[in-house]
This record gives C-alpha cells, structure tokens and sequence, in this order.
C-alpha cells in the first residue's frame, strides 16, 4: 500500500479522518516512525542490501615543498602530477620529511580542490581531529623545500548513509582490475581487534573486518557544540544577470554542514522567490574556521514552491539534493565551488551559482535525487591487513557489502514501503494503537496492540523462517531424562 492508503485504513478504523494538514502530517509521522522501527527491529530478508565497491590504492608523492604559514588552523599542501580522485577525501596522509618536526605526522583529508592538486588537511591527535583550542598546528610551523613525503592511505572505508549495520563483506564480486581473488573475510569486534593489538597499517590480502563506528567525530558531536545548522546561517538574494537564469518563482532551500564527505542534519526550510529575470543567486553562509576548527563545508538542498515555465504551474513536495549535480570537466572556480559537486567550503563566506556550469532549468531540477535523510551518522569500517594497492589501472580491491539498509521516510502519498505488502497490516495496527492512545481510548489501543503483535508474528514466523535467513545454534539443555542436549536454533 501506498502512504495515502496507509493513511486511509487508519482513519477507517478509527473512524476520525479530517481533512486537515497538521492532523495528516501526525498520522504520516506515526506511521513514518512505526515502519523505520519495524525496518530496523530485524535483519529482514527485505531490508538487506547489496553493494560492489573498490578500496582506494594508496598513493605516495615526494619531493614537495611548503611554506610557513601563521594563522590558520589546517595545513594545505600542492600535489604535483596529476593529482588524486575526489574520492580520496576523507583518508589519512602521513607527512614527514619537514624541518619541523611538529609539522610531521598523521592528518585527514578534509577537502580536495585545484583539480585534486589540492590537500587542505586537518590534524589527527590520538584518533581525534585537532581541537579547536590547541594552536600546536596552526599552519606549518616552518618552510620546507622540495623534502616533503606524503603518503596517502585508505585506512577505513565509509559505507553508505542508509547503512543502518554492516553485516558482511566479502570479495565475491567478479575482478575487475582487483588485486586479488574470491576471499571470505570475518568480522571481529572492536573489543577483540584492541586485545589482539592489531597493526593499522599492516598491509596485505585482508581477512578480517571491523564494523569500527559511526562517523569518527563527525557532525553529530560537531553540531552539538556550536555548529547547528541554523537558517540564520543562510541568506539567499537575486545577484547578477546571466544568459542561464533561475525560473521565476517561490523556492525553498535547506543547508547542511558536511565533515570529511558526510552531511549532517539539514537546517530548517529557508523561503526565497526569485523575481528578476535572467537572475543568479548569491548564497551567504557561515565561516567556519573562525572557531579555529576546519573542514566544515556547506552543501544545499532546494525544493520548488511554485515555478511557471511556458506557462504551466510545476510544484515539487520534495528537497533535491543539489550537490549530485555533476558534470564533466573539473574546473574550479575561485568562489569556493568544489568539483564536482556544489559545495562551499568552510571559510568562503559568499557564492554566486555557476550558472553556466549548472544551468538552473527545470529539467535539471526534476532529475535531481532526493536529499539525504541522516542524522550525521555514517558507518565505517577496518580492513585487516589493509589493503594497499597500486596505482595506475588498478582500482583497489573489489569489495561486496551486505548491510541492513535504513529506508527513506514515505515522505509523498506515493511513497510505498520497502517491506512486502504483508507487512503492511501491521504498520497500520501499530499506528491505529498510536493513535487511540492519544485520543485516550485505552481499550482500543489495547485490541489493537494485540492484533499487530499477531501481524508481527505471523511476519517473523514466514520472513524469519526462510532458507534466506540462516539458523545458528544459541545454546542447549539437558532434557528431564536423558543427558542428551536439546538445541536452540535462532535467527541471525
């Protein structure tokens, strides 16, 4: 069933189905939160999902040179040749070979720019990036000509923002410039890779896994402190004339703070109607490296109110996500534009939109992908040996990833569940004993908890008992006469 006939069996049962916003809007919320909960309650054959991705090669650049700098809290450093994929971003570099030796030693890639010639890096201190109140690393502490060595190495891989828990990862995937044949590999806790003192950057063919955290350090703490993401960081006005203009009409935009290639949560709906013609758009945004802390970039979101072009009305309920919007070449621009996508980086406080990079018509805006629905958590994990790699055709190694995927929210009346249509009388049932809840109607809610704890039943008993979901032993008894064990088989 879609989200409208969702909606619609509850108020049939309750018999209270009015047709206002705030009212819809609550039933939607009830059942949106009910279904994420349900996906996630179990490792459902139907909430797993499959990825094929590719390790990164490690990458080793000598001979560079740095210049001493006061002031800034990050270090930027120039690649020579032809640089390194946008992919990078988010690795670790080990630098050595500086006068100083404070300036030597392990950093992340906080963002890539200059057609990946460009590394601004932050500091790593014990796991954690740099404070924001030790001037240790305030720029480079002195000049180093032509000795610098920088290493650049995949040390964990970042899964994808609807991994709710990683459950497997194997190299099952046909080779395709892999260093390395099919291999299973096993998941070790972090507990058990910490007793075992595992080397970080031990190289080799891996064998083991290490579901490692969410997001080391990342937006959720970050925002918590003083980076929320707050309207009032973002103002957008009509700016310049350009042969590529906006439609006319009402928008709305949202921002997120992105660390190390995550976004975080969006910020509140900001209005804005573009009214000239031929109009581009300025957006004036925070500062972040004022509170000595880099890497916090910004990226947006838009939804379209109401546009007339060629005289049709277009409307959008959803926010595009503006930053899958790609395009061939990698030219930068001095604004803070970072190919190849839109996003503005920490310190740049003012950009105008490329409009002849991104033509803002209404095609473009219809084919863009939803935005994102996180909290600013992103799963990654530790290969065990890491694997290396080399550089030129190679790709890395051919990784498959099986995790238990978080679904996006039923956002539009359209949106159905990922879960299969026999599921759905339970999603109803539990939103029907929400609701009767709320209107004080105890009996009610009561029956109708009951009834959906027998749907969940009768949905553990048919998903949870196929061939697809293995059964493990969890332990045994002794029986009341014989010795001979009795064996528990559960799910996993």
């Amino acid at each position: 069933m879609k989200l409208s006939q969702l909606r619609e069996m509850v108020g049939s049962i309750i018999d209270y189905d009015p047709n206002i916003v705030s009212y819809r809007n609550q039933v939607n919320r009830v059942i949106n939160e009910i279904y994420l909960e349900f996906m996630s309650l179990h490792p459902w054959p139907f909430s797993q999902a499959t990825l094929d991705d590719f390790t990164l090669p490690d990458q080793t650049f000598t001979g560079l040179s740095t210049t001493a700098t006061s002031g800034a809290p990050n270090k930027e450093i120039n690649l020579t040749g032809t640089g390194i994929p946008y992919r990078y971003r988010g690795c670790h570099v080990q630098i050595s070979g500086c006068v100083d030796n404070d300036d030597n030693g392990e950093y992340i890639i906080s963002q890539i720019t200059l057609n990946g010639l460009k590394l601004h890096l932050e500091k790593q201190v014990g796991g954690r990036q740099q404070p924001q109140w030790n001037d240790q690393w305030m720029g480079w502490q002195s000049s180093n000509a032509a000795t610098v060595t920088c290493k650049i190495m995949q040390r964990y891989l970042f899964l994808p923002m609807d991994c709710d828990y990683p459950m497997a990862i194997n190299i099952r995937n046909p080779i395709k410039n892999g260093t390395a044949g099919y291999r299973a590999m096993y998941q070790l806790t972090r507990r058990r890779d910490e007793e075992l003192n595992l080397k970080l950057d031990l190289v080799g063919a891996p064998t083991d896994w290490v579901a490692y955290d969410t997001a080391p350090e990342k937006i959720g703490e970050i925002q918590a402190k003083e980076f929320a993401p707050l309207k009032s960081d973002l103002t957008i006005t009509d700016y310049g004339v350009a042969s590529d203009f906006w439609p006319q009409g009402d928008y709305e935009f949202k921002y997120a703070y992105v660390y190390d290639g995550v976004p975080g949560p969006l910020s509140d709906p900001i209005p804005h109607t573009v009214t000239l013609a031929n109009a581009n758009l300025r957006f004036d945004t925070r500062d972040t490296t004022l509170a000595h802390f880099r890497g916090l970039n910004k990226r947006l979101y838009m939804r379209i109110k109401s546009v007339t072009v060629g005289g049709k009305e277009y409307s959008d309920s959803l926010f595009r996500d503006i930053s899958a919007w790609t395009y061939n070449n990698n030219a930068m621009s001095s604004s803070g534009f970072a190919a190849p996508f839109i996003e503005i980086l920490d310190d740049d406080t003012s950009f105008d939109w490329p409009n002849t990079l991104f033509v803002p018509n209404l095609e473009r805006f219809k084919s863009l992908p939803r935005a994102p629905e996180n909290e600013g958590r992103c799963w990654r994990v530790r290969l065990f040996p890491r694997p290396a790699g080399t550089t030129g055709n190679d790709l890395g190694l051919p990784i498959r990833l099986r995790y238990v995927q978080q679904p996006q929210r039923l956002t539009i009346d359209d949106d159905t569940p990922l879960s299969p249509p026999d599921t759905h009388r339970y999603l109803v049932y539990r939103a029907c004993e929400e609701l009767f809840q709320k209107f004080n109607n105890i009996p009610q809610a009561e029956f109708y908890r009951r009834k959906a704890d027998r749907e969940l039943l009768k949905c553990e008993t048919k998903h949870l008992q196929t061939k697809q979901g293995p059964n493990i032993k969890a332990g045994y008894r002794n029986g009341p006469v014989w010795t001979k064990p009795f064996v528990t088989l559960t799910h996993t």
